[in-house]
């Protein structure tokens, strides 16, 4: 079943926003202007709709896989040593903070109520100590966007362990914790496994890297240089790698986190792209567009398949199609685990799931997964094809450079 059935989705990259070259001229000069259009482009764009469709399909689909009720809350700071549930064993506690803006916190507690609306015999949201006992509740989940450094959730699983009959029930294996976040990185899952007690699984949509595995040696050092030149000119310079240097490309639409580099969000004297870490309304169209034949060529030049990656199958090629062939091509470099597959192709766990599922139904994939003989014959006939007119670039490259960009005088 030959994969070219859908026609060629265009779209421009992040940097060629108007917003964001206005932003890019006003701030760096024009020999660094290739540098941030690379980090801009690097960037991974989460929307609403993809941000919760992923969060309740985890959800729902770990949730089946238990028995009994299982309880939502919402991860978020609270100060130190506070006990996380009320005094009172009947009041429930606070799905966001009081009096705080509301952020992740109100759309992670948005999507934990509509779950527990739709399915009230199998999901609580923010119940009550006397609700937990009174359901005989044993499955807890944690709910965050994105897990960085992993501080965040082991302070707030340690502030429901402060209450002495969760305390006493997780002590006593009869409480179980599972988190469930977008993405989280490998230092956060460890730090999650070492600090947080009672803990059951860690799932996640996509596993972020330390700035881009697409990026060369040399291209790294370039950003990084950027980062923290002009980190220094924020009110955040300790955080010019993201918080902890986390160094995450990771962007919802409903706001920046601070494991980005701090010149996307940070003030004092500089103009963030991401002020105050929100999202600016002129560029929320940009967090609907869909996978582009840049990431894909990008994809698979970083995977080695240059020859696929510099054909022209991709200007044919709609998004689920492209997708299938990032995923066979991971799986020729035997990569068949969803995370490192997620990382090193750019799409998310569930994108890679559906992929192989689609690849096993067309006969291109074998369960585990492995190429099957017409799976390698597509990816031969793929690269086969007449070379792109339009030579791929080096992994880590960007495709478009605005040239016409003018960078301050004075630095």
């Amino acid at each position: 079943m030959p994969l070219l059935a859908e026609a060629e989705l265009t779209q421009k990259t992040f940097a060629e926003h108007p917003f964001c070259r206005k932003w890019m001229m006003n701030h760096f000069p024009s020999n660094r202007l290739e540098t941030i259009v690379l980090l801009l482009n690097s960037l991974r764009l989460v929307s609403h709709t993809e941000f919760e469709r992923s969060l309740i399909g985890l959800i729902i689909k770990t949730g089946n896989q238990l028995k009994g009720k299982i309880a939502l809350y919402c991860a978020r700071e609270l100060p130190s040593g506070m006990n996380y549930f009320p005094d009172d064993m009947g009041t429930a506690p606070s799905a966001v903070t009081p009096g705080n803006e509301v952020g992740s916190e109100g759309r992670l507690a948005h999507i934990a109520r509509n779950i527990a609306r739709e399915d009230p015999k199998k999901f609580l949201s923010h119940p009550s100590v006397s609700d937990l006992r009174k359901v005989k509740c044993h499955e807890i989940f944690i709910l965050d966007d994105l897990i960085g450094s992993g501080e965040r959730i082991v302070e707030f699983a340690a502030a429901l362990n402060r209450d002495p009959h969760l305390k006493s029930w997780i002590s006593g294996r009869l409480v179980r914790i599972t988190v469930i976040a977008y993405s989280v990185s490998r230092h956060g899952e460890q730090a999650i496994r070492q600090g947080v007690k009672g803990l059951g699984e860690i799932k996640f949509e996509c596993r972020p890297s330390a700035g881009s595995v697409w990026w060369s040696q040399e291209k790294r050092q370039e950003v990084l240089e950027l980062c923290r030149t002009f980190g220094r000119r924020t009110k955040h310079p300790d955080a010019s790698l993201g918080y902890k240097d986390s160094f995450s490309l990771i962007v919802f639409e409903h706001g920046c986190p601070d494991n980005v580099p701090c010149i996307l969000w940070s003030t004092g004297n500089w103009s963030a792209l991401f002020k105050h870490r929100s999202i600016p309304i002129e560029l929320s169209d940009c967090f609907d567009l869909k996978l582009s034949s840049r990431n894909t060529r990008l994809g698979l030049a970083f995977l080695g398949q240059t020859q696929l990656a510099g054909s022209s199958w991709i200007k044919g090629a709609g998004s689920d199609t492209q997708a299938i062939v990032l995923v066979l091509a991971a799986v020729s470099k035997k990569l068949r685990n969803l995370a490192r597959m997620s990382e090193y192709t750019g799409l998310s766990n569930t994108q890679c799931e559906q992929s192989i599922k689609r690849g096993i139904q067309y006969g291109l994939l074998t369960p585990g997964p492995y190429l099957t003989p017409l799976g390698l014959e597509e990816l031969r006939r793929l690269k086969a094809t007449e070379k792109s007119q339009r030579d791929v670039a080096e992994a880590g490259e960007p495709f478009y450079y605005p040239h016409a960009l003018r960078g301050p005088g004075a630095i």
